[in-house]
């Protein structure tokens, strides 16, 4: 995370040689507003109907977050593609714009690559967690602040009068 950061402080003294104003304003706003993208980013990650009543989004404020997230079990690797996807959809399209526009516009998508990359620890965080411990046929739940996983699809759980989501059927 520190070198995202390092790397974004130096982009963005890069760009304010040349047109200080505009860089540092830009540099203020941007980031705001690159967390809905980020979101949207997690949302099409999912893979499911955004209108889906399982795909739920809000604003946490007293944790001041914004959140995408579904309710209900996915396949293991479905949720690690949600986890990259802000950086695939987001961060990597902004680093390769930057070495195309060049100049001091490049060196504010610069900026906010490294910005937005050092801001994704959490889903990073995550995608290594689940990708270590869980096994590659697994399912995956989020409840809350709890993840859960089982190797037993959740349709048969149900059949067997088993209720999805159920401590003692997820680990």
């Amino acid at each position: 995370m520190i070198p995202c950061f390092g790397a974004a402080a130096y982009a963005l003294f890069r760009a304010a040689g040349e047109t200080p104003i505009g860089v540092f304003l830009a540099a203020l706003i941007l980031p705001a507003l690159i967390v809905p993208v980020h979101e949207v980013a997690h949302m099409i990650g999912y893979g499911v109907d955004p209108r889906s009543t399982s795909l739920i989004t809000g604003i946490w404020p007293a944790h001041g977050i914004w959140y995408v997230l579904f309710d209900g079990p996915l396949r293991r690797d479905r949720v690690l593609f949600m986890l990259a996807a802000p950086v695939l959809l987001v961060s990597v399209p902004l680093g390769l714009a930057a070495v195309v526009v060049g100049g001091p516009s490049g060196w504010l998508l610069t900026y906010l690559a490294a910005m937005h990359t050092a801001l994704c620890i959490v889903d990073v965080g995550t995608f290594v967690r689940i990708l270590r411990q869980v096994p590659r046929c697994a399912w995956v739940h989020n409840q809350g602040w709890n993840t859960y996983w089982s190797e037993t699809p959740p349709a048969l759980l149900e059949s067997e009068g088993k209720t999805v989501g159920g401590q003692e059927f997820w680990r």
